[in-house]
């Protein structure tokens, strides 16, 4: 030890303390974040998404399919209650597997896709500012379709063909009506928003870029609900998919998705005999 001048304390060595790293920080350091693909490559990811837009694409049809099948060729008519609400639960549960294969086979998380256990009760009270930001979306579209409609009156066939698609749900009986929009909030949610969502955003889009496309290929392929019907929907889907990102929740979203289709479905049941003679004279 070097001979330390007169005068000059050295004062105590200092201490030197190690801080335990626990194995739940160390997987809470290592976890990936909720709706990132960073272990996915590009090419992986763009591959992944053909899939994701193959789904989008086929699964909303399956009903429309099933009923040209079901009447030999002819022009189909709308499915009874019970072949559509059997046909939105198999679309269901086929994204189910597809976003488990996609877990399985790319070894993702399913909070990759905004499916989490933590926080759930946080996730189900996010559904009701979902659900507000669902109808203030709606609301104003609503306030300008119908002027719309007031002023060019041509318009009115779409109101026709949304007649027709109210025709094939089953207004009348709460217990069919929960059957039916349970699988359709599912199906909608994971496919356009659990799975779209990320993978549109690993391959290069933005959060916004991938917000506007999501939302409009949701939208659009409400087709059979007539282009006034698209036009309704797409603020829709815009709230949705802007509260997914900002709640990394999948829940929260079909949570919403279902209790917004419940309450419309319930004041179409109180004011379908007045829609129907509006229907009438139109």
């Amino acid at each position: 030890m070097a001979d330390i001048p007169p005068g000059l304390d050295p004062g105590p060595p200092p201490i030197i303390t190690a801080r335990p790293v626990t194995l739940a920080a160390a997987v809470a350091e290592s976890a990936p974040r909720p709706l990132e693909l960073a272990s996915l490559s590009r090419r992986d990811a763009a591959l992944d998404l053909v899939l994701v837009l193959v789904a989008a694409l086929v699964f909303p049809f399956g009903a429309n399919l099933a009923a040209y099948l079901l009447e030999g060729g002819e022009t189909a008519r709308p499915l009874e209650t019970g072949s559509l609400a059997l046909a939105k639960w198999f679309d269901a549960l086929l994204v189910v597997w597809l976003a488990a294969y996609f877990v399985y086979r790319q070894r993702l998380t399913s909070a990759a896709f905004g499916l989490q256990a933590d926080g759930l009760r946080r996730q189900v009270l996010w559904s009701l500012p979902t659900l507000l930001a669902m109808y203030g979306a709606m609301i104003p579209m609503i306030v300008a379709i119908t002027v719309l409609v007031m002023l060019r009156p041509e318009l009115q066939g779409d109101l026709m063909r949304r007649r027709e698609f109210m025709q094939q749900i089953p207004l009348q009986s709460l217990g069919q009506m929960v059957l039916l929009l349970i699988p359709v909030a599912i199906h909608e949610e994971l496919l356009f928003r659990g799975l779209l969502i990320p993978y549109l955003r690993r391959v290069g889009c933005g959060w916004t870029g991938a917000i506007l496309l999501s939302s409009a290929l949701f939208a659009s392929l409400h087709i059979a609900q007539g282009w006034l019907g698209i036009v309704q929907i797409f603020p829709v889907g815009l709230a949705l998919a802007v509260f997914f990102v900002l709640t990394r929740s999948l829940t929260a979203v079909i949570l919403a998705h279902f209790l917004f289709d419940l309450v419309q479905t319930q004041l179409a049941r109180l004011l379908w005999p007045a829609l129907e003679k509006y229907f009438q004279n139109a």
